[in-house]
């Protein structure tokens, strides 16, 4: 692919491949997608199961709290967070147009402004309220810390995702440029997560997949070297299963094995400022005094790390991505026609052996007709026979009776 303009090579070669699969019935994926990433903000989405710390990684970044967190399920919303001045949308279910809630107007619609200052506890209940989960789509903010280029999509619990949100968190697994799969240090790596990683993640166009195992500081400091080494594994391991799985699908090799994962272990509640700066409440939740911790610069290693490839290593990632799509569909096509040639191969095999077998039992029935015929023939010699025999007998007598009676 010409790394000039990767995009237009791209829709170069798209043409005759979608021609191609139209043929063969084939569904290579939405090329708009792929495309869309292109031009848009580079999309971080943040996912793991809930009490995870996924909010408060994000907050950690901020530098203070504009998400709401806790020990139960809370983000219950799909949130997206984007560069700008401070304010607060929300889109309800079956609309087209959100509500804006703006700080300073008392008559915002909707979850309140009063006295002109934001109602915090009203946006903690817009976020975590069960009964918002079928109400509201999603949840945008737009805070001045988050980075110029980045959209930050903060997403509810994997295993604890209602019906009515999921099909909206996973609409969202395509369009995302990073992933950031959030594991708790006090739960590492559960099945759900294992599931997750291979059946929603994976099974979607290439993306930068990066791993964070948090409250690293709950694990005793001289056991963290061996667990996190051991999530490494799990995680290497899972990577490679799910990609055999892939590759069996298509007959080919798409991914080739990996031996290593981008793995942070993090406090996600020590406040990391992208920026470094952050130390006074500005306008997120006021949690009082914010102290410096002793993983504030692993927290800020993992966003520097963000900034990173979707700044300066953003067109190697949207290469990789274009030249992934169109080999997933090559390698689709491949094996929809290694199946059609299998399969006739294995019809053509299947009339050769019945024609055989019909030959066969034509062969058996022709000897049995010419044994039947044999027989037939000497039954009816036989009979022949037997019935000259009775035949001459009955001459004989009368010959006999004739020379007894006769006068001389």
């Amino acid at each position: 692919m010409n790394a000039s303009n990767p995009a237009e090579r791209f829709q170069e070669l798209l043409p005759p491949l979608k021609q191609l699969a139209g043929k063969m019935l084939v569904e290579i994926g939405d090329h708009r997608l792929v495309l869309n990433r292109i031009d848009a903000r580079p999309h971080v989405l943040i996912v793991g199961e809930f009490n995870t710390g996924k909010s408060s990684l994000i907050n950690s970044m901020l530098g203070e709290d504009i998400l709401p967190t806790g020990v139960t399920p809370t983000t219950s919303l799909v949130t997206i967070l984007e560069p700008g001045p401070f304010n607060v949308s929300v889109k309800p279910i079956g609309t087209k147009d959100p509500i804006r809630i703006e700080p300073g107007k008392a008559s915002t619609p909707g979850y309140g402004i009063p006295g002109g200052d934001f109602d915090w506890n009203a946006f903690a209940k817009l976020l975590t309220a069960p009964e918002n989960i079928d109400r509201i789509e999603l949840v945008r903010v737009s805070h001045p810390k988050v980075p110029a280029a980045l959209t930050i999509v903060d997403t509810p619990g994997i295993n604890d995702i209602a019906k009515s949100r999921a099909e909206i968190v996973y609409g969202l697994i395509p369009t995302a440029d990073i992933v950031v799969f959030v594991i708790s240090a006090l739960k590492p790596f559960s099945e759900s997560e294992r599931i997750f990683l291979e059946e929603r993640l994976l099974a979607d166009d290439l993306k930068k997949l990066l791993f964070v195992v948090n409250r690293i500081d709950e694990v005793d400091a001289d056991e963290r070297p061996a667990l996190v080494a051991d999530i490494r594994q799990s995680l290497v391991k899972a990577l490679n299963t799910s990609y055999d799985k892939i590759n069996v699908r298509l007959g080919q090799t798409l991914f080739v094995p990996v031996m290593d994962v981008e793995l942070f272990a993090v406090c996600a509640k020590e406040k990391a400022p992208f920026d470094g700066s952050g130390a006074a409440h500005g306008i997120g939740f006021d949690v009082g005094k914010k102290h410096a911790g002793t993983f504030c610069e692993a927290n800020r290693e993992l966003w520097k790390r963000i900034i990173d490839i979707s700044g300066r290593k953003r067109a190697v990632e949207i290469e990789a991505t274009l030249h992934h799509f169109l080999r997933r569909g090559v390698l689709r096509i491949q094996h929809a026609l290694d199946e059609c040639v299998e399969a006739e191969t294995v019809g053509k095999a299947a009339v050769m052996g019945r024609l055989k077998e019909s030959a066969s039992r034509l062969g058996k029935l022709r000897a049995t007709l010419k044994t039947a015929e044999t027989k037939i023939a000497a039954a009816e010699a036989d009979l022949k026979q037997t019935f000259r025999d009775q035949i001459e007998k009955k001459i004989g007598r009368a010959s006999c009776r004739e020379r007894v009676y006769h006068p001389v």
